[in-house]
């Protein structure tokens, strides 16, 4: 058994130590070898930075955190989102309206730490089928920032679920953007704002920026929604044609679902299993036959981190819950699929993503390297990511005269602040607070210099794999 070295002179006694000196009524000093020795092995070096970043954010101290959690005691007579399903943060509940006068009843959180009078504000819009408690490390991290942040749920999901059971599942993004805007400038009193947009709230926040210009002082677009386009008539099956993106259905459920029900999405969703949920989120398929567990090319999460499991927790608790709030979300989980292609058609010359070169706000772009859901080649036929969606919007946004702040995590996927949940969140608030973000990583810059070191040496072909799977749950 090493003998335990204690206070400066045991740094003599350890070849290669550093001192680490630390105030405690325990102990007083540490000597560890580690520090030199791993100093140029990027995952430690990462880890470091990790470190400094968590220590760099505790100006204030955000009192009312509480550890997020899913009951595993779930009456399916209750609410299971207002019974079952603990934020991180209070949750606030609010009226509120679109343009048409329909209100709904919105979930949020709003939380502020700091002393000043003014502070700038974050708020974060979260993606298909995600909740406002699944930010919650975004959230921590910007709020011992100095930040002030407000994290609605939409129409029909989390919080802003219960409230609504009785309405139509069918709203198009545009209402739905109308509905926060209410909240959060009309209600909230929030003249402007940073806007953190994941996936299909990537897609909504570059819609409101474009709407309302004056209220944005700078998008994060998290893996975001909104960068392709889609035909209107999609091929399903082997050779059949659906109108999926059909004029009209934007509004109108049992039309939606007369021409959705063709591809048999949604059924499969309501059918999803305990097992299927978990091997889905984690990247994994089972064999149905044999039980024996693969890889799979879809999923969730590369890390198995807190919001992850909170995340997965959820959606397995929907299965035990309350059956009406079961059928609601799996309805708008599926529906918005639709909201998301109905803004994005091709044939219209005034499309979202052709409008998209008129925001003048800061952006700042982040995508997993290991994205699996965009783009979409069972819409439109794309499937490289950098070549087809960030290329061609760094290329026209730089052309415009608004160069986005662009970076690419390694080994991750489509949910950036769970795979990376210290690094994104550290990301997004020095994009607020400073304009600017570190746009190297250590483990990144590693691989790219293990890779041109490779790339040099002569290598046999490999055969190309498989077509990438659709990606329906962004």
């Amino acid at each position: 058994m090493a003998e335990l070295q204690v206070g400066p002179e045991g740094v003599d006694r350890v070849p290669g130590a550093d001192l680490i000196a630390q105030e405690s009524p325990v102990a007083h000093y540490g000597v560890f070898p580690i520090i030199n020795q791993r100093k140029n092995d990027p995952k430690f070096v990462a880890f470091m930075d990790d470190v400094a970043a968590l220590d760099r954010a505790q100006k204030f101290v955000d009192k009312n955190y509480r550890v997020p959690d899913v009951a595993q005691t779930i009456d399916p007579k209750k609410s299971f989102w207002k019974a079952y399903v603990t934020y991180p943060y209070p949750v606030k509940f609010g009226s509120a309206k679109d343009k048409s006068g329909n209100s709904w009843e919105i979930g949020y959180m709003d939380e502020y730490a700091g002393t000043d009078k003014d502070p700038k504000v974050l708020v974060i819009i979260h993606g298909k089928g995600a909740f406002g408690g699944h930010y919650g490390n975004v959230m921590q991290y910007a709020l011992r920032s100095g930040l002030r942040v407000i994290v609605p749920d939409l129409p029909h999901y989390g919080m802003s679920g219960p409230g609504n059971l009785e309405k139509n599942p069918a709203r198009t993004m545009q209402d739905m953007r109308e509905v926060i805007y209410d909240l959060v400038v009309n209600q909230l009193g929030v003249k402007k704002a940073y806007y953190l947009g994941h996936s299909l709230g990537g897609q909504f926040v570059v819609g409101y920026a474009l709407t309302w210009p004056d209220a944005v002082q700078g998008l994060a677009l998290e893996a975001p929604s909104g960068l392709e386009e889609y035909p209107r008539e999609i091929t399903i099956g082997k050779d059949k044609k659906a109108p999926l993106f059909a004029d009209g259905l934007g509004r109108d459920f049992d039309k939606w679902r007369q021409v959705w029900d063709q591809t048999g999405i949604l059924a499969a969703e309501k059918a999803r299993s305990e097992q299927n949920i978990r091997d889905f989120f984690y990247f994994k398929k089972r064999d149905p036959d044999s039980g024996v567990v693969s890889a799979a090319k879809s999923g969730y999460f590369f890390s198995d981190s807190e919001y992850a499991r909170f995340h997965t927790e959820q959606r397995v608790g929907l299965t035990k819950g309350n059956p009406k709030e079961l059928d609601q979300w799996c309805n708008v989980f599926i529906f918005d699929i639709y909201t998301i292609g109905a803004e994005l058609q091709q044939d219209d010359p005034k499309n979202l993503y052709e409008r998209v070169t008129q925001i003048k706000a800061p952006v700042f772009l982040a995508f997993g390297d290991k994205e699996p859901f965009i783009p979409t080649p069972a819409f439109n036929g794309l499937t490289d990511v950098g070549r087809d969606v960030i290329t061609p919007f760094m290329t026209r946004m730089t052309n415009a005269g608004n160069r986005p702040m662009l970076k690419i995590y390694p080994e991750t996927g489509h949910f950036i602040h769970t795979d990376n949940p210290v690094e994104y969140a550290a990301d997004v608030v020095d994009f607020v607070t400073k304009g600017a973000i570190d746009t190297s990583s250590p483990l990144g810059t590693d691989r790219m210099i293990k890779s041109a070191i490779v790339s040099a040496l002569p290598v046999a072909p490999t055969p190309p794999g498989a077509a990438p799977t659709a990606g329906l749950n962004k």
